[in-house]
């Protein structure tokens, strides 16, 4: 018998071994990136991202987390708020959607830690429709573990297409152009219009301002004023503006709401931002709609 059971044995092992050299190499494995940090400290990835919807956030059991996404070149795709174990945070990360593969620089730094070092796990998830959670899957997301903080010479970086909430293809002359982006703060389209041109911005979605606020759409909520940028105008409410060079950070934006259509006085770069001066705690998105038609 002895023989039989040495048999037995050596072919168990070797089924184990290769179901576990199976499992490394499914897919499934590079899902997801799982880290430790202590509190403050931060982890720098590179990624690639897949053209796609994607939803990424970071999670941990024993303190909280948040994170900022960066292209290569420098340019801010999008930030988080802090995320921690409630299972509700798992369908409230940063959204980004892809046209073409991309590299993206992720900054995961750990807010909250109750331990002398707090595990960590950073999923990505992709969504066909976002309204509807069981069409989500799991997407490969090759990543790599970067030794020190990105040094970004903006300056220099070259404006790259397809990721919406940035960048879009380059105008053409003589016809309407139309772009999307989204936001839960602020974003800078890139995109220069000329005095004359006409535009139409067009917006939806909704965004929890944190805990203690509440929600709402593009035309914003009323509350106490002590959190806007612009007193006068709702809380929360999407805003626009055509930056001129020089321009301080507060001059020239006006109300967007949930649309409006006009025609650029002075020449400039299309921006929009979210009527709310502490947006770190914000989740869920606006969507933006901007056709742009230019002067005859």
């Amino acid at each position: 018998m002895k023989p039989f059971r040495a048999i037995a044995v050596a072919v168990f092992s070797t089924q184990l071994a290769l179901a576990y050299i199976a499992f490394l190499g499914t897919p499934a494995y590079a899902y997801f990136f799982k880290g430790r940090l202590r509190e403050g400290e931060t982890q720098y990835l590179e990624l690639r991202l897949d053209p796609g919807k994607h939803l990424t956030f970071v999670a941990t059991d024993f303190g909280e987390t948040s994170f900022v996404m960066y292209e290569a070149n420098g340019e801010l795709i999008g930030k988080s708020r802090r995320f921690s174990k409630d299972p509700k945070d798992k369908d409230q990360g940063l959204v980004v959607e892809v046209y073409r593969p991309l590299i993206v620089h992720l900054w995961i730094r750990m807010d909250i830690c109750n331990r002398s070092a707090c595990p960590f796990i950073f999923p990505s998830w992709s969504k066909a429709d976002l309204n509807r959670p069981g069409e989500r899957q799991r997407i490969k997301m090759p990543y790599r573990v970067l030794d020190s903080r990105p040094i970004y010479n903006r300056g220099n970086s070259s404006t790259s297409e397809g990721v919406t909430g940035r960048t879009n293809p380059p105008r053409q002359s003589g016809t309407s152009n139309q772009y999307v982006f989204n936001t839960n703060s602020y974003v800078n389209t890139n995109l220069s219009v000329n005095s004359g041109d006409k535009i139409r911005v067009e917006a939806s979605g909704r965004i929890s301002f944190g805990s203690f606020v509440g929600s709402g759409g593009p035309r914003g909520i009323m509350i106490s004023p002590q959190y806007n940028y612009f007193t006068d105008v709702p809380h929360g409410q999407l805003m626009g503006r055509i930056k001129q060079s020089g321009a301080k950070d507060l001059e020239g934006w006006f109300a967007i709401g949930e649309g409006r259509e006009f025609v650029v006085r002075s020449p400039g770069v299309l921006e929009f931002a979210v009527n709310d001066n502490r947006p770190r705690d914000n989740s869920g998105s606006f969507r933006i709609q901007v056709t742009i038609e230019p002067a005859k």
